[in-house]
């Protein structure tokens, strides 16, 4: 019986270990809220398995794992939670192929953001239209009463100063007013994310496997365009024009465009740290401690590097090295 099973897997050009994975991946944040962060995710399985295996044998593995999860999802009653989990996957895909191309992965990562924005506005028209309301909207409306719901909460439960509580009403009512303006920034910034989160952890898990699975340059080497630096310009000139919609797109500009150069001075952090020989983890040890002052400094230095090249500085030191 098991050879007979066996001998079926076989000739379905399936992988029994890649099946369990991605369903692992896919059905644990459905059916539990405590690994809801394991939807960001969602995407890593495809781009894996659709070069690591080749793509005949990942198309079938991932096929009988969406099919399980889907199954399993609609049994638990969270059928609309698979939708959303399948608006992710686009996403994979456009990784695995623009590996598979030789697309650099600033490129492929562009494709794949792509993808991802044009899948979940189609899950949004679909919710808007199923449900006779928009999504953007509820969500607007679900982080305004969580918000207000928040702060009188703390109201409630701290012993503060009539002016200390003063002070912190206006400070809730400011950022109440502040996030619908940038919103659309902190929708795209968290695609942005997701992308890169499954971009850096599927090439170390190819490279892992094989080297030669990976056709990108190591993550020390990434680097954004040049001309990437005019959408910081931009933003500027606006935000110092009054308020309005070009002082919004200014900050929602700034919220984008200083995203993407903290991923490049993670780069230029990790080929510093690489070069001698340093633990990768005093790096996320150090954002965690200096939390949003760590994030800044990484954006900051990930601009400075269009200028300064800190990553030419250290080839051309090495070089020197070596030559000695």
């Amino acid at each position: 019986m098991a050879d007979s099973r066996d001998g079926i897997i076989s000739r379905l050009k399936i992988d029994p270990a890649g099946v369990a994975i991605a369903f692992t991946v896919w059905i644990l944040p459905i059916v539990s809220i405590e690994f809801i962060w394991l939807q960001l995710f969602t995407p890593l399985p495809l781009f894996y398995y659709l070069v690591e295996p080749g793509r005949g044998r990942g198309v079938n593995t991932l096929a009988a794992a969406l099919l399980i999860t889907g199954l399993a999802a609609t049994a638990s009653g969270a059928a609309t939670a698979f939708f959303f989990l399948v608006t992710m996957m686009p996403a994979g895909y456009m990784l695995a192929a623009g590996m598979a191309a030789n697309t650099g992965p600033v490129r492929t990562g562009l494709g794949a953001f792509i993808a991802l924005l044009l899948s979940w506005w189609a899950w949004s028209l679909l919710y808007s239209i199923s449900n006779h309301a928009g999504l953007y909207q509820d969500i607007l409306t679900s982080l305004d009463q969580g918000l207000i719901a928040a702060g009188e909460a703390v109201l409630v439960s701290s012993e503060l100063s009539a002016e200390h509580a003063a002070a912190f009403e206006t400070a809730i009512e400011r950022l109440g007013d502040l996030i619908p303006r940038i919103m659309p920034g902190l929708l795209l910034v968290s695609l942005l994310n997701v992308v890169f989160l499954n971009m850096i952890t599927g090439q170390w898990l190819l490279k892992r496997k094989d080297p030669a699975l990976s056709s990108w340059p190591p993550f020390a080497e990434w680097r954004l365009p040049e001309r990437m630096v005019g959408v910081i310009i931009a933003a500027g000139i606006f935000l110092l024009l009054p308020g309005g919609l070009l002082n919004d797109t200014g900050l929602n500009l700034i919220l984008i465009a200083g995203t993407l150069y903290f991923f490049q001075g993670l780069a230029v952090i990790n080929g510093l740290l690489t070069r001698w020989n340093a633990p990768l983890w005093i790096l996320f040890l150090s954002l965690i401690f200096f939390q949003v002052y760590g994030i800044i400094f990484l954006a900051v230095l990930g601009l400075a590097d269009v200028w300064v090249d800190f990553r030419k500085k250290q080839i051309e030191s090495d070089n020197d090295k070596s030559e000695e």
